[in-house]
């Protein structure tokens, strides 16, 4: 079990150390290119140059706290030998290991900076993204009915609006998606690892405060990543309400058939985030990640 724990920790590392690099260099560049032509054309504002700026001074320091704190604990004797003697033991078929507290505080501190880098990229994308959907769905509420039935050009601006924030959405999903499978998949496998050993005893005491810090960091980092999704998801899928109010009878033939693709739109595929297609972070995620976590230790329980 200790073993898992170790392999899905540092995986999850791993992978967000390699994707945060490699995707910065091509996909984010490409959404703030896509993003600056969408403020261009319908709206104003300077938020694409103060997320440049602020997001690249704090990865660039997370990063090199990162660097620092794993090259320490690559060249520290002490934690060769700490971590030789762990494994040492698990080769050996006991249940559990110790290990010196300043190792796993170090790699603690590690696992804190590496992910919070790759939590900032995520809420600083989020609330851009956010603040655009939020303008439509307020701009569309303040039009009056009367007004759109007589002008259905002013409906094309607010589709051609959320098209544009819909394919934005895309680019910037192909940052994100590598960010939500390091928090989804190594945050729940050491979620379910840390239930398993809990249930079972099968962990020290240094290992339970350390297991309960990653565990406590874990959690924080999925609900907020997961109400944040679900959020957008609402927001781009909300007009469906304003739309289902107009009296299409009494409009012309090209208004209603553009208050049909507006809502062939926003009725259709799920909108915002999604890891590689698996599935998009809405409603369903909660009850995905609480059914599943409640099922495995159900079922460590039981046998």
């Amino acid at each position: 079990m200790a073993a898992m724990y170790l392999a899905s920790y540092v995986f999850g590392e791993i992978y967000v150390v390699v994707t945060f690099c490699c995707c910065c260099q091509t996909s984010l560049r490409t959404f703030l290119e896509e993003f600056e032509a969408y403020q261009a054309e319908h709206c104003r504002g300077d938020w694409n140059h103060k997320f440049v700026l602020v997001w690249g001074i704090v990865s660039l320091i997370c990063m090199l706290i990162s660097s620092a704190a794993a090259a320490y604990y690559a060249l520290s004797t002490t934690m060769v030998a700490e971590c030789r003697h762990a494994f040492h033991r698990l080769s050996e078929g006991l249940d559990t290991f110790t290990c010196h507290p300043v190792c796993f505080g170090l790699s603690l501190f590690y696992f804190i900076v590496t992910y919070g880098a790759a939590f900032f990229l995520y809420i600083s994308v989020w609330r851009i993204l956010n603040v655009e959907a939020n303008s439509i769905v307020e701009n569309l509420s303040k039009q009056d009915r009367i007004t759109l039935r007589e002008k259905p050009e002013v409906i094309e601006d607010f589709r051609l609006r959320h098209a544009a924030l819909c394919r934005v959405i895309g680019s910037a999903n192909r940052v994100m998606r590598h960010i939500l499978a390091a928090f989804y998949g190594a945050g729940i496998t050491c979620m379910l690892l840390s239930v398993h050993g809990l249930i079972n005893k099968q962990i020290g005491k240094v290992e339970v405060i350390a297991m309960g810090a990653t565990f406590f960091t874990f959690v924080t980092y999925l609900i907020v990543i997961t109400l944040t999704g679900v959020s957008l998801n609402q927001k781009m899928h909300e007009p469906v309400d304003f739309l289902f109010c107009l009296d299409v009878q009494r409009m012309s033939g090209k208004g209603s058939e553009i208050v049909s693709m507006f809502l062939s739109r926003v009725q259709g595929a799920p909108i915002g985030f999604n890891v590689y297609n698996l599935f998009t972070v809405d409603t369903s995620t909660i009850m995905m990640i609480c059914g599943t976590l409640l099922t495995y230790a159900l079922v460590i329980v039981q046998f």
